[in-house]
């Protein structure tokens, strides 16, 4: 059940980048790549999480989209 814990933050993550892009592909692709260039978004264990809160993660313009 330990993946379940991992799972909720990033479906509430999955979300707010959703929103903040209004679901556009290419947009979501570059504030995923950025969380993770940031360390925000890291794989531990073939895990992927969360370091940090998830509003303030998604909230930011990456620099490759300003």
């Amino acid at each position: 059940m330990n993946g379940a814990r991992h799972a909720v933050p990033l479906q509430k993550l999955a979300r707010a980048i959703h929103r903040r892009t209004d679901g556009n592909p290419l947009f979501m692709v570059n504030v995923v790549d950025d969380l993770v260039a940031q360390g925000v978004l890291v794989q531990s264990e073939g895990r992927w999480e969360l370091q940090g809160g998830i509003e303030e993660s998604a909230t930011g313009v990456p620099e490759t989209l300003q």
